[in-house]
């Protein structure tokens, strides 16, 4: 059985983890494909900025520029490849000066301002060599944002300003620079943690310059949070299901290990509380089969007393656990009627074991003194009897017990007081279940089962009552049971 428990323990807390690890693992998958989203939006719109920038300037350059443009290229058969010797010629329309540039690149991507060449009879005030490789709707793009860029330079608080109010939630830095290489299309990456994410973006804003302009953007957490709200509460929901069975299943199985741990308890502490007398109706039948015996007629009356006295102690174990298989199997019937609770207490009192050695005090004080209450009288004694013999059993040689008795707002009170030895703070919760028996008393020299308090709340709440318990160490307990009338 405990082999039996200890598998279905492990294997719950291993399929627990690998489902909830799942969960995780999907939430992960979520949150990163949220996070490519959002920049790959994020990318859209700074490019559609840059756009919307480059248009503005391309359209002063228009206005106010003239220009040409020399290609002589090396063709081959796939134009796409062809590599193009390029003299861009620029002029203002009010003038007859053009400036022309004519830009080489060799095939280590290195720039060459060697050669100066003289087109007819114009002055050039700066001439490059360039050689380029790309399609011609590339490089008439690239064209352009040479023309733009030579009238109107990119102004980069300009551009800051419109990112800022075009995607206000972003943090921003950007600076302009020219880079070893020509970059045609704008290019971004995502950098920075999950938690964390940025991304890093450079925008070629006049290739043909190699001058870009870099991005270094933080991207908020709070839009991703927002985006994928349904699946974060979905797979927390999921999580917490899974967590709360987990844990619900594990309670149970620690509880029923617990419960395992009492009953065996409970096996060893009945055999041994049913061994004792046993043993003492055997010695004492012995002593009265004993014929040298049988001339000592007060010797022989107190055999026979003490072996009813034995007989009752047996008799109260077999009864308390008859009355236990009863409420467990739904056997557990009231019959209950009007009676004066005073004649019950007194009774009681009278018919307990009073173990020799102690000195026995009761106080007894029902208000008023023929209180009448309706509840099951049999039960209510036991329930009396299994609080008394507790408060002399858990008490020391000189025992004080106070019974209370009154009604209030309806309700019948009944309070049992001792000054025995008391419960600590952290078992008066177990103290009521079942086998359950206390740490700070000797088992061996204490004899009990750990029935009797788990009986006693059976009986009150049979009845629709509470019970209410107060206990310090060393200075006695109090039970406070309450009745609805």
């Amino acid at each position: 059985m405990r082999e039996n428990v200890r598998i279905v323990w492990w294997l719950t807390i291993i399929s627990a983890c690998l489902v909830i690890g799942m969960q995780i693992y999907w939430l992960h998958s979520q949150l990163v494909y949220a996070t490519d989203n959002y920049a790959s939006g994020l990318a859209k719109e700074i490019e559609e900025v840059m756009t919307e920038d480059y248009q503005s300037r391309n359209n002063k350059a228009k206005k106010a520029f003239t220009y040409r443009y020399n290609i002589s290229s090396d063709y081959s058969e796939d134009k796409s490849n062809a590599r193009n010797k390029v003299v861009i010629s620029v002029g203002e329309k009010s003038k007859n000066l053009p400036l022309s540039l004519s830009l080489k690149q060799d095939k280590n991507g290195q720039l060459d301002s060697s050669s100066i060449n003289d087109i007819q009879d114009i002055q050039w005030k700066k001439t490059d060599t360039f050689d380029i490789k790309a399609t011609e709707s590339i490089f008439y793009n690239a064209l352009s944002h040479y023309i733009a860029e030579a009238k109107s330079p990119l102004n980069k608080e300009k551009v800051d300003s419109l990112i800022a109010e075009r995607i206000p939630e972003i943090t921003c830095t950007s600076f302009l620079f020219r880079s070893d290489s020509i970059l045609w299309d704008m290019q971004w990456q995502k950098t920075g943690t999950l938690l964390a994410p940025s991304m890093e973006l450079i925008y070629p804003y006049s290739p043909l310059e190699n001058k870009d302009m870099s991005f270094s953007i933080q991207i908020p957490v709070n839009p991703l949070l927002r985006d994928m709200l349904f699946q974060l509460v979905l797979g927390f929901v999921f999580i917490s299901i899974l967590i709360g069975c987990l844990l619900f299943q594990l309670r149970i199985i620690f509880r029923q290990r617990e419960l395992n741990a009492l009953q065996y308890s409970f096996v060893n502490t009945m055999i041994h509380e049913l061994r004792r007398p046993v043993q003492t109706l055997k010695m004492l039948i012995s002593f009265l089969n004993n014929k040298d015996t049988e001339t000592d007629k007060n010797m022989r009356e107190q055999v026979v007393q003490d072996s009813f006295h034995e007989l009752d102690s047996l008799s109260a174990y077999l009864t308390k656990l008859k009355d236990m298989a009863r409420v467990d199997n739904g056997e557990f019937l009231l019959n209950t009627k009007p009676f004066i609770i005073r004649e019950s207490i007194e009774k009681t009192l009278r018919t307990v074991q009073k173990p020799s050695g102690k000195v026995i005090n009761f106080s007894v004080n029902c208000m008023p003194p023929e209180l009448t209450i309706e509840a099951d009288p049999v039960h209510l004694s036991n329930l009396l009897t299994n609080l008394v013999e507790n408060a002399i059993k858990y008490s020391g040689s000189e025992v004080q017990i106070r019974i209370e008795a009154e009604m209030k707002n309806k309700s019948f009170r009944l309070r049992v007081a001792d000054n025995g030895i008391g419960i600590s703070r952290s078992e008066q919760e177990q103290v009521f279940e079942k086998f359950y028996r206390g740490n700070n008393v000797s088992k061996n020299e204490i004899p009990g089962v750990g029935l009797g308090l788990s009986y006693v709340k059976l009986i009150v709440e049979a009845h629709h009552g509470t019970i209410d318990l107060k206990s310090r160490l060393g200075e006695g307990t109090s039970i406070l049971i309450q009745l609805p009338q």
